[in-house]
């Protein structure tokens, strides 16, 4: 890749060779001196010298080439301030005020500047502009691009998804339920409860598949290995020696397969027909008395020694999901260390879940080493309002899912040591019917930050094989928490997994980490600005190659005939209108007749200047059928290619035919309409096509002190709008594209 001088000039002001910078710059600006951020720029290493009629001169070109660069008149007002042009400063802050009314501090400089004598001195610790990418020339079919600064993929943290090892039938829940039950029978048959409502969640390519087979296991770790996943944590179902839906667990214990990692968490709650754990209506219930517990470690024992099992500083893994019922943790955790040595198993990590029962509580006053959370329990979330199409007899609640993970994201980790967790999405529908609780407007877009925020807080809080994040869940259908690919989302939500885990997020999730993450370093910010800048990059070239595209598109709006004299005929065949899309050229194919003078060429013009001039010498017998009695029939036809036709507002092409004599009669006019016309993109729009203002934002940011929360949220704000304008461009353009069938594009064997 050639380095340009504006590239040069900004890694220059990067090394901090400030002198040289100054000298390259002006290089850029000699090379292509309309080129606004190049004086821009050379403006703030000037100012940075001290230099500030200079400087004054090279932001004041900036502005008259680029007269909305607000960033422009934001730093030309300070300079005109340490100038002592008092009443000019004031001007241009207004003009910057005026341009980005969303940035507060530019309201705060000019107030600053009307009240108080002392200029605005730039802060010397502030670093320069950053540099833009150079823009490489794009094949039309590469759209995306790698980030610059992607973080290697490794094992440091791992992800760990939980596991209902239910779907397929037991004696029990026959009895409980029904003959053959599972719950696939309550997912099946979920109906919505408003217009609208994602139920029933289908499963898609692993089917409603039985946990008996042991294909199916395979298949699910295969695929769980491929996006990233870790390992399963199984749910464990143990009442007082009475275990249920062992079958799975025992199989991958016994077959030492599938080979991939897992550990067990104690489900030690009773089970309910009404599906909460309480003691309303209890199918079977548990028994946590000292000796039940001993049991209960005892009968684990030959799990936690398997080699696959997951281990946290060489110590088996075991979650405990209700520590709030268990009547003495504390001798309990006692007891079941000294059997685990007893049997050979060695020192084990027993954790805790946070939910709503146990409440945030410090593992180490239970006797346990760490807590997971376990979403969506103790996670805010605003509660919605029912829809107005709601069932008559709805009694449950609605939250909304993206406050849900905004509130996660922003929450800092607490004092003990704790793994925190994300959430698919959550709707118990299929259970609980018209009494469910669900979180509406969930998406793979919001589950990958709330994902890449906990990995974030893994990395930053913890280290090793301490840097754990656990998801709810694997296949948790009944609860419409599932990573497993259904027929709504695919496998949105295993690839939105493998971004987080990847670190090649959207720009949207590197935005609102930016937004929410609870420990930002100066470091930390920029490594994630590097990434959205790369994203930028990304989607600016995806722009201009769609723009490119859609600019040699054009559509033929109507065939305007010319009366000609009598004996004359002729017909063109090339317009079917509206349906013929024209990109790379255009086809005109028609016949034309004259009973007096013959007909020698037709010509096609636009604008009165010759385009093409073809001659009449097509066979056509099936003109001459008809036209049996003028001379030339047989070969009465046209058939031409107009190459690389430049379509804009005023495009139209006019047809006339050329007589023996050199007499001319036009035949027809057929304007055209331009890819852009079509979509309705008007000025501003094409304007924003050549935006770049968010490279100034970007440096702000980079600029700003980390405290300046309220500051950076203008600035992300207003970087926001632009990547959105210009991502629904891409959309408008791309669904533009998408609809242009091959059978528009008729090449009729033409060279």
């Amino acid at each position: 890749m050639t380095v340009s001088n504006f590239q040069q000039a900004n890694q220059l002001l990067r090394d901090g060779k400030l002198e040289d910078a100054v000298a390259i710059y002006q290089k850029a600006i000699d090379q292509n001196p309309n080129f606004y951020l190049s004086h821009h720029n050379l403006g703030e290493v000037l100012w940075k010298f001290g230099r500030l009629e200079e400087a004054a001169t090279a932001f004041q070109k900036a502005i008259e080439l680029k007269p909305s660069a607000a960033w422009s008149y934001f730093n030309l007002a300070q300079v005109l301030e340490q100038l002592g042009r008092k009443e000019e400063s004031i001007a241009s802050y207004e003009k910057a005020s005026e341009l980005n009314p969303q940035l507060l501090s530019l309201r705060q400089k000019l107030e600053a500047s009307l009240i108080n004598d002392q200029p605005v001195i730039p802060d010397e610790d502030i670093a320069l502009l950053y540099p833009l990418a150079e823009y490489q020339k794009l094949e039309l079919t590469q759209l995306t691009i790698q980030p610059r600064n992607k973080p290697k993929l490794t094992n440091d943290v791992r992800l760990i998804a939980y596991y209902l090892p239910q779907f397929h039938p037991i004696p029990e829940n026959d009895l409980w339920w029904g003959k053959g039950f599972t719950e696939w029978t309550n997912v099946s048959r979920a109906k919505p409860l408003f217009e609208g409502h994602y139920q029933p969640h289908i499963p898609a390519e692993l089917g409603f598949y039985d946990l008996r087979l042991p294909e199916v296991r395979e298949a699910q770790a295969e695929l769980a290995k491929k996006y990233g996943i870790y390992g399963f944590c199984y749910y464990y179902y143990w009442f007082a020696g009475k275990r249920l839906l062992h079958r799975p667990i025992d199989e991958v214990v016994a077959s030492k397969k599938p080979d991939f990692p897992f550990c067990i968490c104690w489900a030690n709650e009773n089970w309910t027909r009404r599906w909460d754990g309480l003691a309303h209506e209890v199918l079977i219930a548990q028994d946590h008395s000292l000796e039940q517990n001993q049991v209960f470690a005892e009968s684990i024992v030959h799990i936690l020694r398997d080699e696959r099992y997951i281990r946290i500083n060489g110590a088996p893994l075991l979650i405990v999901y209700r520590s709030d019922i268990l009547p003495d943790p504390i001798r309990t955790t006692e007891l079941w260390r000294k059997i685990f040595k007893q049997q050979g198993v060695g020192e084990v990590h027993l954790a805790i879940a946070i939910t709503c029962f146990s409440g945030i509580v410090d593992p180490t006053q239970l006797g346990f080493d760490s807590a997971v959370q376990f979403p969506p329990h103790g996670i805010p979330a605003k509660e919605l309002t029912p829809p107005e199409t709601i069932v008559s007899d709805f009694s449950g609640h609605f939250y909304d899912y993206p406050d849900a993970v905004i509130n996660a994201v922003a929450d800092a980790m607490p004092d003990f040591k704790f793994f925190p967790g994300a959430m698919t999405s959550w709707d118990n529908t299929a259970r609980r019917k018209s009494g469910a609780h669900a979180f509406l407007n969930f998406h793979p877009d919001w589950y990958e930050l709330w994902l890449r925020g906990s990995i974030e807080k893994a990395k930053h809080c913890s280290s090793g094989d301490e840097q754990l994040v656990f998801i709810n869940a694997w296949n948790e259908w009944a609860e419409g928490a599932h990573l497993e690919p259904d027929t709504k989302f695919g496998h949105g939500y295993l690839m939105a997994t493998s971004r987080a885990l990847e670190g090649n997020t959207g720009w949207k999730t590197i935005l609102n980490l930016l937004r929410y993450f609870p420990y930002k370093t100066p470091d930390w910010i920029n490594q994630y600005l590097d990434q959205l800048e790369d994203r930028i990059f990304s989607q600016d070239r995806s722009l201009k190659a769609l723009a490119k595209i859609v600019e040699t598109v054009g559509v033929p709006q109507e065939i305007i005939s010319f009366s000609v004299p009598s004996g004359l005929y002729w017909n063109i065949e090339s317009f079917p209108l509206d349906v013929d899309v024209y990109m790379t050229s255009i086809i005109f194919k028609g016949w034309i007749l004259n009973e007096k003078i013959p007909i020698k060429c037709v010509e096609i013009l636009s604008k009165d200047r010759l385009v093409q001039r073809t001659p009449v010498d097509q066979q056509r017998l099936d003109v001459a059928k008809v036209h049996s009695t003028i001379p030339g029939a047989e070969n009465s036809g046209f058939l031409t290619k107009v190459k690389n036709p430049e379509f804009k507002s005023d495009t139209e092409f006019k047809l006339q035919a050329v007589l023996e004599d050199n007499t001319c009669i036009p035949l027809a006019l057929i304007p055209f309409k331009s890819g852009f016309q079509l979509l309705g993109i008007d000025n501003l729009e094409q304007t924003l096509l050549e935006s770049e203002d968010w490279q100034l934002v970007l440096n702000l940011l980079r600029r700003i002190t980390i405290e300046s929360d309220v500051y950076r949220w203008h600035l992300l704000e207003e970087l926001e709008k632009n990547i959105q304008a210009k991502e629904d461009l891409i959309k408008v353009m791309s669904d533009f594209l998408g609809k242009i069938s091959s059978e528009c594009l008729i090449d009729w064997g033409i060279d």
